[in-house]
């Protein structure tokens, strides 16, 4: 099956995982409601538009590199008894980061997107504004489902702790909730997101108990989601 291939780094990256508040966590791998607006940025629509025209995409996320997480203070102006006030955060984030993404979808919307990738109409981000890519690189290549017994650095579907056995030291597991789609009223307003589904967020390399059907690229082995 085709798709098209998405390698991408950033100084910084934050991906605000959804129950922050005096500590804002960030997920390892970015919700696939990040990676919609991100393309969204690169063709220059606006959100609602994007999840009309990317609502079928799916994506498949594996993660190269990761130098680390850091924290730091973060001023945010919230609303409270119709006054805006003013507080301080400790926000957590990514540094030196690398993700590989594989987008399917039509052909007329892969190619749409490959060229805007290419000369995006808004900066592209990884989380806020600040987390700029510093280097982008697309390819069209051919992916293949096929049994799969070893995985590395990537996100699935589902709870897979009692399914994985590591195979490096220093490797982790991160089972939680992630954003999957925005919700929008009937102005076109967004409302929330909807993030009731579990993924497993691999860091590290993992054998997996009983093998799964996965889609393969290369060295690359993921799910799309």
């Amino acid at each position: 099956m085709k798709a098209l291939k998405v390698d991408l780094h950033a100084h910084t990256a934050s991906f605000r995982h959804w129950d922050g508040h005096l500590l804002q966590r960030t997920y390892i791998f970015p919700p696939k409601t990040t990676v919609i607006g991100m393309l969204g940025a690169a063709l220059g629509y606006e959100l609602h538009e994007t999840w009309d025209f990317l609502g079928n995409t799916k994506i498949g996320m594996v993660l190269k590199r990761i130098g680390g997480t850091a924290r730091d203070l973060w001023k945010i102006v919230k609303l409270k008894t119709s006054e805006l006030q003013k507080a301080v955060v400790l926000r957590e984030f990514l540094f030196d980061v690398t993700y590989t993404f594989y987008l399917v979808d039509t052909d007329m919307v892969l190619e749409k997107l490959k060229t805007s990738l290419v000369t995006p109409r808004y900066p592209l981000t990884l989380g806020n504004s600040n987390d700029l890519v510093t280097f982008l690189k697309t390819k069209t290549v051919e992916i293949y489902k096929m049994p799969v017994e070893t995985v590395e650095s990537t996100i699935l579907s589902g709870d897979l702790r009692n399914s994985l056995e590591p195979l490096q030291k220093h490797s982790e597991i991160i089972v939680d909730t992630l954003p999957t789609r925005s919700l929008f009223d009937k102005k076109g307003r967004r409302i929330g997101t909807e993030h009731t589904k579990l993924f497993t967020c691999l860091l590290g390399r993992y054998r997996l108990l009983t093998p799964e059907e996965l889609w393969v690229n290369g060295g690359d082995a993921f799910e799309l989601l």
